[in-house]
């Protein structure tokens, strides 16, 4: 029998999108669909080269697909939040696509739906304080977070005077599992009297951001570090972000002999602790000195002395 509708059955890889109209009597696990069209504006999830049978079963999984648009000629798959049911202007008519509807869909959460968006860059935990923000005129809604700043709330202390602001607001506690539902937690804004402070290293420290102290710059300038006064360092950019934790090979971080930390990164908990940096040179693969580390959440600082001789220099990964 066919016509304009089409009712398939997803029963492993069957020809699905090459009949008008299909009724399988007794099915009760079939997707509505019409061919050639598409529903626009509320895809959540794209998924490229994928099977029909996997787009399908990945829309039974997630709480909010109500439906799919699938992409014959690029095997894509597109989930959206809505039905044409419930939005007939967002209709579209596409040669390429088939539009299905999930038959175990359920209504998704308002919440997963309704929403305000929040993405400025300087909520990010790494933007230092410049402007004093504050967020005393959000309104009591549902929010979610999107785009370079971050996506979600950090469950972890974050030190005063960051996120452009002069409190930095954090989650305690875990994120929710899909099956947990709504839950309630509390989130602590870090003040400048505040009973315990953010260590004065995780703010109060020098950037160093050379790219070519990354260990797979091989050396071309025999550059050291034994003009670095003793003080917290912040390593960042391309060259990375800390110091790597194993052997590193002579002529590497655009140096003679090359840095590299003997010993694990602390937790938060530890606080500060002492670790040796070996230099490797011609005939030593540890000339050693002595510096201190803090895991300050997000990154870790370092509290260097000067190199041990030149060319002796600092390696990052």
């Amino acid at each position: 029998m066919f016509g304009q509708l089409l009712i398939t059955c997803i029963r492993g890889l069957v020809a699905l999108l090459s009949i008008q109209y299909h009724m399988a009597s007794g099915c009760t696990n079939c997707m509505t669909s019409i061919p050639r069209t598409s529903l626009i504006g509320h895809e959540f999830m794209t998924l490229p080269n994928t099977d029909i049978h996997q787009c399908y079963q990945r829309c039974k999984r997630e709480i909010l697909c109500q439906s799919l648009n699938y992409l014959l000629s690029s095997n894509t798959c597109y989930l959206n939040t809505k039905i044409i049911g419930e939005k007939p202007e967002d209709e579209v008519k596409n040669m390429d696509a088939t539009y299905f509807e999930n038959p175990k869909r359920a209504p998704a959460p308002s919440e997963c739906i309704d929403y305000t968006v929040l993405s400025e860059p300087d909520r990010n935990i790494n933007y230092v304080n410049t402007d004093d923000k504050c967020d005393n005129s959000l309104g009591t809604k549902w929010y979610r977070f999107t785009g370079n700043g971050g996506t979600m709330l950090p469950t972890y202390e974050v030190p005063r005077l960051r996120c452009n602001s002069r409190a930095s607001g954090y989650m305690n506690g875990t994120h929710p599992s899909l099956e947990e539902g709504i839950v309630s937690r509390k989130v602590c804004f870090r003040e400048f009297n505040d009973p315990s402070p953010a260590p004065s290293e995780c703010i109060d420290y020098t950037v160093l951001s050379e790219p070519d102290r990354n260990i797979n710059y091989v050396n071309t300038d025999d550059k050291c570090d034994n003009s670095l006064g003793t003080k917290w360092y912040r390593f960042t950019g391309n060259g990375g972000t800390m110091l790597p934790t194993y052997e590193v090979p002579r002529l590497r971080c655009n140096s003679r002999a090359s840095g590299y930390m003997n010993g694990t990164h602390p937790s938060l908990e530890e606080g500060i602790v002492s670790r040796k940096v070996c230099f490797r040179e011609f005939n030593d693969p540890c000339r050693s000195i002595n510096i201190r580390v803090r895991n300050c959440g997000p990154f870790y600082v370092y509290e260097l002395v000067s190199s041990v001789t030149c060319f002796a220099r600092y390696c990052t990964v």
